[in-house]
């Protein structure tokens, strides 16, 4: 994602890097050849691609990720990634990378230096105004390279008129200073590409621990996925198994409506039967129910005349009633008369036993006639 914007600050930062090493390699008491200079650079520059090159390749691995998760998720689109994007594009539309440019200048500037050296053999006028031709164009790298090959002319050349010896060492002193004053802008520059280079770090971070966070949640949805399948496959078999318990059932409810139209038809036919003998029934039930209803008249009439007889009967029976109250009134007062009778019937008796008796003593001892007037007066 942030690959052409990182691919330029690298550039740069290596640029400056090795013109702060120029820098500093030039304040050092023993100059180095340009043999050396030249081998140190192409190392750093070798070193800084292999870097580049790593830290590119984790990139796009990142982008790659961050696109297959952002393709499983939903899409959305950040504010930072549209920055990053735009960035991208104008970073596009540049000609090539500027650490290319600078290993091709790198790599011409060895033979420049031997044609200037070739041609300013037996010059020494011309070599100043070749060494400044624009120095204010070219980056400290260039300037550094200059004031080697000046320093080797003026050791080669000391034997030389003192007007070019001044001049050039002239020469030298100013492309030191503008050295000096591009050493330190390039410093700056080095610390502000190095802070945006830790930002783009911080960010390369950021996206990798949102990578781990969409790599976790692409996993959630892989397990989710792999459940929903297993759950379409169980639900499939379920719809299937339904279908087959659906296509007996339609096969036999087919069955069983065949049997209930026959049933029905049969049904329907006996209902004809049943309402017609219902009909002959119902003129039968008619003609019964007018022959009891003259039945129930004539028994309510008897039941009328009945009632009058009973009533009468009735009306008889509590007079046969009352009358056998009276006569078991009088019946009770006969019997006690009777009761009456037969005490004073007994008492009589008793007496006239007790007069027998006394005139049974009286004749025995009166002699037999008294025996013989008592029976005839006993038969009378």
């Amino acid at each position: 994602m942030h690959q052409a914007q990182i691919e330029r600050l690298e550039a740069q930062v290596i640029s400056h890097r090795l013109a702060w090493d120029f820098f500093l390699s030039l304040k050092s008491p023993a100059l180095p050849s340009p043999s050396c200079g030249s081998c140190t650079p192409r190392r750093d520059l070798a070193l800084s691609q292999k870097e580049c090159e790593q830290l590119t390749g984790h990139l796009r691995r990142s982008e790659k990720e961050a696109a297959a998760l952002r393709a499983d998720a939903a899409p959305r689109v950040a504010a930072s990634c549209l920055k990053c994007a735009q960035e991208a594009a104008f970073s596009a539309g540049a000609p090539a990378t500027a650490h290319g440019q600078f290993v091709d200048r790198l790599a011409k500037w060895p033979k420049m230096f031997i044609s200037m050296k070739i041609a300013g053999m037996g010059k020494a006028g011309t070599q100043p105004e070749t060494c400044t031709q624009g120095p204010a164009e070219l980056n400290p790298t260039f300037l550094s390279y200059l004031f080697w090959s000046t320093e080797l002319q003026i050791n080669k050349n000391k034997a030389g008129t003192p007007f070019t010896r001044g001049h050039a060492r002239c020469v030298c002193a100013a492309a030191r200073a503008r050295l000096f004053s591009a050493c330190l802008s390039a410093g700056q520059e080095v610390e502000k590409l190095s802070s945006e280079l830790v930002g783009c770090r911080q960010r390369l971070e950021a996206v990798q621990r949102d990578g781990g966070q969409w790599r976790a949640e692409a996993l959630s949805l892989a397990e989710q996925l792999a459940s929903a399948q297993r759950q379409l496959h169980l639900t499939r078999c379920a719809f299937a198994s339904t279908l087959a318990s659906l296509s007996w059932a339609c096969l036999f409810v087919c069955a069983a409506v065949g049997e209930l139209d026959g049933l029905l038809s049969s049904q329907d036919s006996l209902i004809k039967k049943l309402t017609e003998e219902c009909r002959t029934l119902g003129a039968t039930l008619e003609e019964l129910t007018g022959n009891k209803r003259r039945e129930v008249e004539r028994l309510t009439a008897a039941n009328r005349h009945l009632r009058g007889a009973l009533n009468k009967t009735t009306a008889r029976c509590s007079d046969m009633e009352k009358q056998c109250v009276q006569h078991g009134r009088v019946h009770r007062s006969m019997k006690n008369r009777l009761q009456q009778l037969d005490r004073h019937c007994q008492s009589s008796a008793r007496q006239v036993c007790e007069l027998l008796a006394k005139h049974n003593h009286v004749t025995m001892q009166g002699g037999d006639f008294g025996v013989f007037h008592f029976f005839s007066l006993s038969k009378m």
